[in-house]
C-alpha cells in the first residue's frame, strides 16, 4: 500500500518542469498518431451507411377524412445516408489539423497573447473533435435527424467556448470567483446536454422499442462519458494548481493525451462494433 502511495505522489504530486517545447511534442505525437490512424481505418473498414432524416409536418388523409377537416402529423423526409467511416476519418483528420495549427502558432513561446492563443485553439480542437463524437453516437443510437445532430453539435461547441473563457477568466483574476462558478455551471450543462439526450433515447428505445439496445451503444456513450468526466477533472487540476497541475504546461499536456484517448477509443469502438470488415 505505501509502494502504491509513493508511486502515485511520484507520479501526480510535487512539481512539474515540463517546458513548451515538450508540449509542442506531444502536439506533434498527437497529429502523427491522428493521421496514422484515419490512413488505417480508410484502409481497413467496410462501409456502414446510416440515415439522416429531416422532421416536417404533412397532411393526413385518412384523419382529414374521418375528421371532415384538415388534420396534419409529423413525418420523416430522408435526407440522406453518410457512411460513418468517412465521418470517422473525417474526425482524425480534423483533429490532426487542429493541433498542427497548435504547432504553428505556439512555435515554443507560451507567455501573454500567446498563451491565450494557445487556450482558445486548444479547447475549440476539443470542442470540434468531441462534436463530431457526438454526431457519430447520434447517429449509431438513433439521433438522426438534422435538428437532433445539429443541436448536439451547438450544445458541446458553446462548452467548449465557456471553458476558453473560464481560462481566461481565471487567469485575469486568479482565483475561481462568482463569475468563474457560473461558467463552470453554464459550462456542464452545456456539455452534459448531450449526454443526457443520448441517455433518454438509449434508455426509451429499452423500454418502448424493440426491448434490446446493442452493447456496443452503450460502450461507445461510456467512452464519451467518462472521457468528458477526465477532461473536466483535469481542468479542474488545472484551476486548482494542484501538485504537478500548478504547472499549466502539465496539465495542457494531460488534456492534448486525453483528448487523443477519448478519440481513438471511441472510434475503435465503432470499428469493432459495425466498421470491421
Amino acid at each position: 500500500m505505501n509502494y502504491i502511495a509513493r508511486q502515485f505522489n511520484r507520479t501526480f504530486g510535487g512539481k512539474s518542469r515540463l517546458q513548451a517545447r515538450t508540449l509542442q511534442k506531444w502536439h506533434m505525437a498527437a497529429v502523427i498518431l491522428l493521421v496514422a490512424q484515419a490512413i488505417a481505418l480508410w484502409l481497413f473498414s467496410a462501409a456502414h451507411t446510416v440515415p439522416v432524416y429531416l422532421w416536417h409536418l404533412t397532411g393526413d388523409a385518412l384523419q382529414t377524412k374521418l375528421h371532415g377537416a384538415t388534420v396534419t402529423a409529423p413525418a420523416a423526409h430522408e435526407l440522406w445516408r453518410p457512411d460513418l467511416v468517412y465521418v470517422a476519418v473525417a474526425s482524425f483528420f480534423i483533429a490532426a489539423l487542429g493541433y498542427a495549427i497548435v504547432l504553428a502558432v505556439v512555435r515554443g513561446r507560451y507567455e501573454g497573447r500567446m498563451k491565450q492563443m494557445h487556450q482558445l485553439i486548444s479547447w475549440l480542437v476539443t470542442a470540434v473533435m468531441s462534436s463530431t463524437l457526438v454526431v457519430m453516437l447520434g447517429l449509431v443510437i438513433g439521433l438522426n435527424t438534422v435538428d437532433q445532430l445539429l443541436l448536439l453539435v451547438i450544445s458541446v461547441i458553446v462548452a467548449g467556448l465557456l471553458a476558453v473563457l473560464l481560462e481566461l477568466q481565471v487567469s485575469r483574476t486568479g482565483k475561481l470567483d462568482m463569475q468563474s462558478k457560473i461558467l463552470v455551471i453554464v459550462a456542464a450543462v452545456a456539455a452534459g446536454a448531450p449526454l443526457l439526450v443520448g441517455l433518454i433515447t438509449l434508455v426509451a428505445t429499452m423500454l418502448f422499442g424493440t426491448g434490446v439496445m446493442a452493447g456496443y451503444s452503450w460502450a461507445l456513450y461510456g467512452v464519451v462519458l467518462v472521457g468528458w468526466l477526465l477532461l473536466a477533472g483535469n481542468l479542474h487540476l488545472m484551476r486548482a494548481k494542484r501538485g504537478k497541475w500548478s504547472n499549466y504546461l502539465y496539465g495542457e499536456a494531460w488534456h492534448v493525451g486525453l483528448a487523443l484517448a477519448i478519440e481513438t477509443a471511441f472510434v475503435w469502438t465503432l470499428f469493432a462494433a459495425v466498421l470491421h470488415p
